[in-house]
């Protein structure tokens, strides 16, 4: 019953308050109010979710440039090459005018006049002297005046003539030795058969790098260690597995021709079997001339161990040592000859001929190119025969005849001088 009465009193109270409002409306005339303060910012929302990937784009084109050889324009092209557009811009501008002629500089003060040097005096006119073996007394002569004169040098060869050569009808010549030896061995045959003397046979038994006491123990034991060359009726023909003993029993040889191995005959002490060597030769051929050869020396080009640790790496060291054994371990057994052929090599170097117009190889062994070769072989007939090599028409191919006489006079001035370097008149 309270609760009732309390809310019909609330209702008539409202009920009032809405009158009263009512009648003020009427009365007031409405104003507006002053704006409210701004509000604050609301809160970020989420991000949204990512969206799809594009397509792929298209390839982009590297633009081409060239220019217009007919237009002389700058052109592009976005195709590859297919078109091309002007880019309107020439490639080259219009030649400018000639600049002005720049003024001639002041001339520079002259220098002082130096004096005079005096006049040198004319030197003699050179002279190639000319070698002969004299017929009637077999000594060695020399002409300086184109062989009009001539001198004995006091040097007899017991020279056989072409008689005695021939006494089987063949002049035979053996050579035994290392490669060297071979060398000097190959053009003799050629050589001597142009001065129609008779036949000519030459042997030459070959081994690689021997040495004399390497030589002795195969004569001594029979051992068929040699390569058999021999060069007869304009052939040459090759034996392997030869004896130097079957070689040496072969005919009466006119002349036998030995050497040391390159890399000791700068060694005298190397030379320490060369006269039983030499004995038991004989004991083959007691008729035969015996002839020691000289080596050359390697270049001064060559890389071999023993050239620098045996001469220091000098050519002039080696053919001093190779000088030195052949004067006292050869010159005192009593060979025949002795064969420069080290000197003549030694001649030919002072000429304008080069290692490479001398030698196969000269940073090795420098064994003889084909001139050098020649070269060796003419000085092996001027020694042993009595054959005029200056007259000599036959050369290998590819032999010039300026070479063939620088070799010639390196070969004469070797037989003048055997001991001692001649340089050449040809620089």
């Amino acid at each position: 019953m309270k609760r009732r009465i309390l809310a019909l009193f609330l209702i008539i109270i409202l009920l009032l308050n809405i009158g009263a409002m009512t009648s003020c409306s009427l009365l007031l005339t409405p104003t507006l109010g002053a704006n409210g303060a701004e509000g604050k910012d609301g809160v970020d929302g989420k991000d949204g979710v990512d969206g799809k990937d594009g397509a792929d784009g298209k390839d982009g084109v590297t633009p081409m440039l060239r220019i217009n050889e007919e237009t002389n324009y700058w052109e592009v092209s976005y195709d590859n090459g297919e078109s091309w557009s002007s880019l309107g811009v020439k490639a080259t501008g219009e030649s400018g005018a000639d600049g002005a002629d720049g003024k001639d500089g002041l001339d520079g003060k002259d220098g002082e006049s130096g004096l005079d040097g005096k006049d040198g005096l004319d030197g003699k006119d050179g002279i190639t002297p000319k070698l002969r073996i004299n017929p009637e007394t077999n000594e060695l002569e020399v002409s300086y005046d184109g062989g009009e004169t001539w001198t004995e040098l006091g040097w007899e060869f017991d020279s056989k003539d072409n008689s005695d050569m021939l006494r089987d009808g063949v002049i035979s010549i053996l050579t035994i030795g290392s490669s060297y030896q071979m060398n000097a061995s190959v053009y003799i045959y050629d050589i001597i058969s142009e001065f129609n003397v008779g036949k000519v046979k030459v042997g030459n038994l070959y081994i690689g790098g021997s040495e004399i006491d390497q030589h002795l123990s195969n004569l001594s034991n029979g051992n068929a260690a040699y390569i058999y060359y021999e060069y007869e009726n304009g052939q040459k023909t090759e034996t392997r597995n030869y004896s130097m003993a079957d070689a040496l029993d072969e005919r009466e040889w006119d002349y036998i021709v030995i050497n040391q191995g390159a890399h000791a005959s700068g060694i005298p002490s190397s030379y320490s079997n060369l006269g039983t060597y030499l004995e038991l030769i004989k004991d083959h051929c007691p008729d035969a001339k015996i002839g020691f050869m000289m080596n050359w020396t390697y270049s001064e080009k060559s890389t071999l161990a023993n050239f620098k640790s045996d001469f220091d790496g000098s050519e002039d060291v080696q053919y001093n040592g190779i000088i030195t054994s052949v004067k006292e371990c050869v010159l005192p057994l009593g060979f025949d000859y002795v064969i420069p052929c080290g000197t003549a090599f030694r001649n030919a170097r002072t000429s304008k001929l080069s290692e490479y117009d001398l030698t196969t190889d000269p940073t090795s062994y420098g064994h003889g190119s084909v001139l050098g070769c020649y070269m060796l072989c003419l000085t092996m007939v001027a020694t042993l025969t009595d054959l005029d090599i200056e007259s000599v028409e036959f050369a290998p191919a590819g032999v010039t005849e300026e070479q063939k006489a620088i070799v010639t006079e390196c070969c004469l001035n070797a037989l003048l001088n055997p001991y001692e370097t001649t340089v050449s008149e040809y620089q």
